[in-house]
């Protein structure tokens, strides 16, 4: 029987590991942007709470913080005072 030469056996292993490793950075960097996405969303909501009367909940445009929306509008509850 013989044997077989590894040579180069790294080399295949590491061309084969790259669309999962390109899948997975792909995926965080999507992540990132969701959280960004709901960060600056939730900032912009409070901002247009503290803006307005405090009482009644704001109307927020979303359309700049997630493209693709449309007018979508997102009704922002005050928060609670102690």
């Amino acid at each position: 029987m013989r044997r077989r030469s590894q040579a180069g056996q790294a080399s295949v292993e590491l061309v084969g590991a790259i669309p999962i490793l390109v899948l997975a950075v792909l995926v965080v960097l999507q992540l990132a942007a969701i959280v960004r996405g709901a960060l600056t969303a939730q900032e912009r909501a409070r901002a247009a709470v503290v803006s307005g009367d405090g009482r009644a909940p704001a109307p927020v445009e979303v359309r700049s913080v997630l493209p693709g929306v449309g007018g979508l509008r997102v009704p922002v509850q005050p928060p609670a005072r102690p």
